[in-house]
């Protein structure tokens, strides 16, 4: 058995205990375009001056939808032109995290280049400061074995060295010496 579809009854957001009864399809109303009985005699500038426009809600209802449907008409048209758009938009994102991920690839290869020069910069600076520590080194220790050969070569002219240094032969470092001497 088939029951007939109650009505929906919409309600006024300012009364809400009264239904909409009535609409205004005024294109650039600047009022609210829903209002019921109570609205009607509160709102008498909006009644005055759209008159023409204030319609019982199903007919209001009816433009409307009608309204709604020649809206639809207009835009299928254009439902491709807004895959296109879509479409285009995803691409230019793509295209958009391609390009950084190309500049972020570029740049650590940069950065990886760089850091290796500088550490094979560093490197060879510490090779040249090694090898100049070294030759001072050598030179320090040539200059110092004959500076020592030197003044002993001179001391072991001196008389008395001979005999302070008999004298001293007790201590280790002394006799070493005296060996080295001899």
């Amino acid at each position: 058995m088939n029951r007939p579809i109650s009505p929906v009854h919409l309600t006024c957001q300012l009364h809400p205990h009264f239904p909409l009864t009535h609409g205004c399809v005024k294109e650039d109303c600047q009022y609210d375009c829903l209002f019921c009985s109570e609205c009607l005699i509160e709102q008498l500038d909006h009644l005055t001056q759209h008159r023409q426009f204030i319609q019982p809600l199903p007919k209001f209802l009816g433009e409307m939808g009608a309204l709604l449907q020649k809206t639809r008409q207009l835009l299928r048209p254009l439902e491709p032109l807004g895959q296109q758009i879509q479409s285009a938009q995803q691409y230019f994102q793509n295209y958009v995290v391609q390009q950084k991920d190309s500049v972020n690839l570029s740049l650590k290869a940069l950065c990886d280049e760089f850091f290796s020069l500088i550490e094979s910069s560093r490197n060879r600076c510490f090779m040249a400061i090694d090898q100049q520590a070294s030759q001072v080194s050598t030179l320090l220790e040539q200059k110092m074995k004959s500076t020592l050969t030197e003044d002993l070569l001179i001391v072991q002219d001196i008389p008395e060295f001979h005999s302070t240094l008999a004298g001293l032969a007790e201590d280790k470092k002394v006799e070493f010496i005296y060996q080295l001497k001899a």
